[in-house]
């Protein structure tokens, strides 16, 4: 890794929102698109064994990525292999105005809208740096053994009556702007990609890939941004103090010279994560602390050695602990502690490399117990009981590898049983009981599908047999046979 004293700043941030589409029996994609004043050339290719590689060019500089994707309630989703992903590469050219430096600049800059990267001359890494980019030229881009054709498909209002692709420009700021927020998010650490490029929203209509823009709600971010990671650049132009997220407005503090920039992460609660901050020197300060307006304490994560190691806090607006846990290499481990606003404990998980391992606790707002039971590698296993608010148990159910497995019973508020029932591979035998006189009301079973099936029998109050037949998939079948409450039959 190159030493941070060598930068002036680190990284590079982008944001990419892809607005295209391609057929199922094409595997590649590719377009222009305008980024924050400088153009960018992308291309995606869907490779064997749900595997995928994806490359973009913008400046100078180039990006490869390598990963798996998965099509899963009809949305393809990407995950970044770390060990495969390649470095970013920096082609930077000297600024005669900084001497010494080689900086990026944009597409024809001048002083009002020049952003740029500064590198010592004298670094090793970046001497005599050569520019380079993939371009549409490129007929063809080899992949190992693999030559795959590049598709000039793209979102009609991009192209011209030719099929030429037409520059579209886009404006991105460090606020979530209203209306579309469609964002995917990558960040380089040392050069290397260390984060997922996933999320990419694609839908499959028609037997076909369609890569779509789309319209998010601000108080959808929390569906929509699940372990998204947002960057955000520092400019002079198109930088702000303040994030808002979920309709509350977050101020940045600490802020001691003008090259720190903020990276959030939004947790699957959609509440603001990670905040990364480079001082003027390169040096890393992964301290982030973030402030409500009104200056209560929202949230103090701790980085070490590049992972996301320690305690962290979550606050609500009021200042009471909403959530206390801690990571280990990205993941949650230990206990995990959540509570309400009024600052009464809501629930208990423990974890181990990230997935709920060992005893869980829920409870109900007045302090009383709700649920309780055991994870193994983040399933349900052995007894569970689930309570009323009054402290009654509601049910116990046994698990095993997350499903119901064996007896499972259900009461009245009351703490009388009103059913018992016993789960074995696909069919559900059940007993229900009347709340007045505790005598049997009902016996029968259920297939896989939920659906009554072979004998029933059901009883009056006074525990007399009221009729019996047979179920089939759920409709009555065969002979059924029907009594009074003195037990004669009727029919």
């Amino acid at each position: 890794h190159m030493k941070a004293t060598k930068l002036k700043i680190m990284a590079i941030f982008l944001t990419l929102s892809i607005n295209t589409g391609f057929s199922q029996n094409q595997k590649s994609i590719e377009g222009f698109y305008n980024l924050s004043k400088f153009e960018m050339f992308a291309k995606l290719y869907l490779l064997d064994n749900n595997t995928f590689y994806y490359m973009a060019a913008f400046g100078s500089v180039d990006l490869e990525v390598y990963g798996n994707y998965i099509i899963q309630d009809n949305n393809l989703f990407f995950q970044a292999i770390d060990e495969q992903t390649q470095p970013f590469i920096l082609y930077a050219r000297t600024d005669k105005a900084l001497k010494d430096s080689l900086a990026f600049t944009y597409e024809n800059p001048n002083e009002s809208n020049r952003e740029f990267i500064v590198f010592a001359a004298d670094n090793p890494w970046f001497r005599n740096p050569t520019a380079k980019s993939y371009h549409v030229d490129k007929e063809y881009f080899k992949i190992g053994k693999q030559q795959i054709d590049t598709l000039k498909v793209g979102y009609p209002a991009h192209r011209d009556k030719a099929g030429n692709f037409i520059k579209v420009s886009s404006k991105y700021t460090a606020k979530i702007p209203k209306g579309n927020n469609d964002f995917f998010f990558l960040y380089n650490h040392h050069y290397k990609m260390r984060k997922q490029v996933e999320g990419i929203d694609i839908q499959i209509k028609e037997n076909a890939l369609v890569i779509e823009d789309r319209t998010v709600k601000r108080q959808d971010l929390k569906k929509i941004n699940k372990e998204k990671m947002m960057a955000f650049f520092k400019s002079q132009k198109m930088f702000s103090d303040t994030i808002e997220n979920k309709g509350k407005t977050y101020q940045r503090i600490a802020m001691n010279t003008s090259y720190e920039q903020p990276v959030l992460k939004i947790n699957k609660d959609g509440i603001l994560e990670v905040v990364k901050i480079y001082t003027k020197d390169g040096e890393e300060n992964i301290y982030g602390i973030y402030h409500y307006v009104d200056g209560q304490l929202k949230i103090i994560p701790t980085m070490e050695n590049e992972f996301l190691l320690g305690q962290r806090k979550w606050y609500f607006e009021n200042g009471q602990i909403e959530e206390i846990g801690k990571f280990k290499n990205y993941q949650q481990e230990g206990e995990w502690k959540t509570f309400f606003e009024n600052g009464q404990l809501q629930k208990v998980i423990h974890y181990k490399k990230g997935n709920a391992d060992g005893l869980s606790k829920r409870y109900f707002e007045n302090g009383q117990l709700e649920e309780e039971g055991k994870f193994s590698k983040g399933q349900k296993v052995g007894k569970w009981t689930f309570y009323y608010k009054n402290g009654n148990t509601k049910k116990t159910v046994f698990f095993k590898d997350g499903k119901w497995k064996g007896e499972v019973k259900t009461y009245f508020p009351t703490g009388q049983l009103e059913s018992v029932s016993y789960h074995k591979d696909t069919k559900i035998t059940s007993t229900k009981y009347n709340l007045t006189t505790g005598k049997v009301q009902q016996i029968g079973a259920f297939n896989a599908m939920g659906e009554k099936t072979g004998e029933w029998k059901t009883f009056y109050d006074n525990g007399q047999l009221k009729e019996t037949g047979n179920y089939s998939n759920g409709q009555k079948t065969g002979e059924w046979k029907y009594y009074d409450e003195e037990g004669k039959l009727i029919q």
